[in-house]
């Protein structure tokens, strides 16, 4: 397997990333099939106090089977849950299982510069414009199964009508595997994503298939066409009221 080593992480971020992609695509097969899995952090949940054995309960019933799929071909990218999964299980452990690694279909296409997230809510569906995330690049690194691996993180503001507060993303990508691209909307970073964790949750690399030739990665186009702060708004102000329609109609 080819190698390739990202040069310049520091200096101007955007100018590499741009470079960065224009230089991977002769390096590498563009096409890509990247399986990842779930574990728990358990560390994570004892330093907030959380009751480590109810949440283990709730995932390990099926957290082995749990895979999520990230497609890639040139440009483009789209990330969602494992459709043999989804024909194994009942729609609750499904819903569960997206609620852990990404709920819906995460679209990438760095082109035409396009960030999408479908999802349902409640039985609508919303096509969602994302934006990349802005990235802090350190110089830690770490072996994950022999590859070096930097780490970067995020820090998103969130307000959920009862409180504002920061989300953290904190990832580890290997500039060795020139993919820009990862799991959900962890785009943008020199290098394919081995790991990515949001709270307790981890998800981490096991496969990595490469193709000779393109294959179509659709672009979600149906729902209700929001931007992330949008969508948020949305929830804020409807979020009660929908819930409790949903009880009646059950």
């Amino acid at each position: 397997m080819k190698s390739f080593q990202f040069i310049s992480i520091i200096s101007n971020y955007k100018f590499c990333l741009l470079v960065f992609i224009f230089f991977s695509t002769s390096a590498f097969s563009q096409n890509i099939i990247c399986t990842y899995s779930v574990k728990v952090d358990s560390t994570y949940l004892i330093e907030k106090n959380f009751d480590v054995k109810e949440i283990y309960y709730n995932y390990t019933n099926y957290i082995d089977d749990i895979k999520y799929k990230l497609k890639v071909s040139n440009l483009e990218s789209v990330y969602e849950i494992d459709k043999e999964f989804t024909k194994k299980h009942a729609e609750k452990n499904v819903k569960f299982a997206q609620n852990v690694g990404g709920r819906g279909v995460y679209y990438s296409n760095f082109k035409d510069t396009v960030f999408l997230n479908q999802k349902d809510f409640f039985g609508d569906i919303y096509l969602i414009k994302q934006e990349m995330p802005v990235w802090n690049l350190t110089s830690d690194t770490k072996k994950i199964d022999g590859v070096e691996c930097f780490k970067a993180y995020s820090v998103k503001k969130v307000d959920n009508g009862k409180r504002q507060f920061d989300k953290v993303t904190t990832v580890w990508y290997a500039p060795s595997f020139p993919y820009s691209f990862g799991p959900m909307n962890s785009n943008g970073l020199p290098g394919l994503v081995f790991e990515l964790q949001e709270n307790e949750v981890i998800l981490y690399l096991t496969q990595i298939e490469f193709f000779d030739t393109e294959f179509k990665i659709d672009v979600p186009e149906k729902g209700i066409k929001m931007t992330e702060s949008q969508y948020q708004r949305y929830l804020i102000e409807n979020g009660e009221n929908l819930l409790k329609n949903k009880f009646i109609k059950n």
